[in-house]
């Protein structure tokens, strides 16, 4: 009954998510705004991050304090989803609607993973059996809120999404707290210390920035791509995003399956070329359908990626520093990202420049994967080097 609380939760998460932060960008574009200025207020999220993630880390305690904290802030996302659909006649007010959800969006997700890969590290569970849920719910959400966007608008999908997002706080609410005595270290606080000591830490937080910090980025005006290339609208989009997840599923069911048999190193580089062939695959153009099979590439690299961030961290730092890890290296990727679409907004805003946008995103994903380590990444080992006691 404990992992189907868990299930659950991901599930409504996701679907709350599906609801409302694919279609943002379109929203952006309904109300009037190009992408220059749509890059300035997506902008808003990863820069705000940068400032609040550390705020937030501040608050983080044990697991179990954080999982009220989790309830909370999901409850005020809500109701700012709610605020930003009703004050669209306004761009000060769209500003700060995104701003509020920023502040109490960005550790969200960082929260909901570290707890729950805390439980299933409790009770011998994969983690990806969790997850797989939310991305399973993705894929449902996903085209629905494409038809309702299309048949009924933004505020109805709005609201959908405000709910399914307060609801998913309550249910893990509803979840046993977890065990702290059973020598994880999880009731001991923190320790900035011991972690910025970790040189493994570094070179997994660069390509994670690097390879998928950089996908997020350059993604962000995937939607537009293909509403100004091949004029698909919403409800289209639905469907082909809703496509991109349920890649994302199928390769988190194998990855549950196989996935310990491949060697760490070997997912690092399927990570960063799944976004390589994704970009050239846009830079080339041609028919719809090509550009189809590009973007699937990212249910891909995503599904690799789910599976690598938090078991991979929690092999590499203490316990107790897991959730102050993830934080960290989310502020500092919430920095690049912030640069990456503000100039993604002005590059993109001339149709004959989504090559040049597309052609950054190969060499970055490129640069990653000289920060994998090669050697020493067999999947059973669990490396904790360079750590301080």
């Amino acid at each position: 009954m404990e992992t189907f609380k868990y299930q659950l939760t991901n599930f409504i998460r996701y679907a709350g998510d599906a609801f409302f932060y694919p279609f943002l960008i379109y929203y952006l574009h309904y109300i009037g705004l190009d992408n220059s200025q749509s890059g300035l207020i997506l902008m808003i999220m990863p820069l705000v991050a940068i400032f609040i993630n550390p705020i937030w880390s501040l608050f983080s305690k044990n697991v179990n304090y954080n999982r009220w904290f989790f309830s909370l802030l999901t409850i005020i996302e809500g109701i700012a989803v709610i605020f930003l659909v009703n004050a669209q006649a306004s761009l000060t007010l769209i500003i700060l609607a995104i701003i509020l959800i920023a502040v109490v969006g960005q550790p969200i997700y960082v929260l909901l993973d570290s707890f729950t890969v805390t439980y299933t590290n409790q009770n011998k569970i994969e983690y990806s059996k969790i997850r797989v849920l939310g991305s399973v719910s993705y894929v449902i959400s996903s085209v629905l809120t494409g038809f309702i966007i299309y048949k009924e608008g933004y505020t109805v999908s709005f609201y959908i999404a405000a709910a399914l997002m307060i609801l998913s706080g309550l249910i893990l609410l509803s979840a046993k707290p977890l065990d702290l005595n059973n020598g994880l270290e999880l009731n001991e606080k923190s320790n900035y210390k011991t972690l910025l000591k970790n040189k493994d830490f570094y070179i997994f937080g660069i390509f994670t920035i690097l390879s998928i910090g950089t996908m997020f980025a350059v993604d962000t005006y995937v939607p537009t791509f293909f509403k100004d290339i091949y004029h698909v609208n919403e409800m289209h989009y639905g469907f082909i995003f809703g496509s991109v997840i349920l890649i994302e599923v199928i390769f988190m069911l194998l990855l549950a399956k196989f996935g310990k048999k491949i060697k760490k190193h070997y997912i690092y580089i399927i990570i960063a070329l799944s976004n390589i062939i994704k970009y050239i695959i846009f830079i080339i153009g041609g028919p719809l359908w090509l550009s189809i099979i590009g973007i699937l590439f990212r249910g891909v690299s995503m599904s690799f990626y789910l599976y690598l961030f938090i078991s991979t961290l929690s092999t590499i730092v203490e316990p107790k520093n897991l959730t102050l890890a993830a934080i960290l290296i989310k502020s500092i990727d919430a920095f690049y990202k912030a640069g990456l679409i503000i100039l993604g907004g002005y590059v993109t805003n001339n149709l004959d420049h989504y090559l040049i946008w597309f052609l950054l995103g190969c060499i970055l994903n490129f640069i990653s994967l000289f920060f994998v380590k090669y050697k020493n990444n067999h999947p059973n080992q669990i490396v904790i080097e360079n750590m301080v006691k």
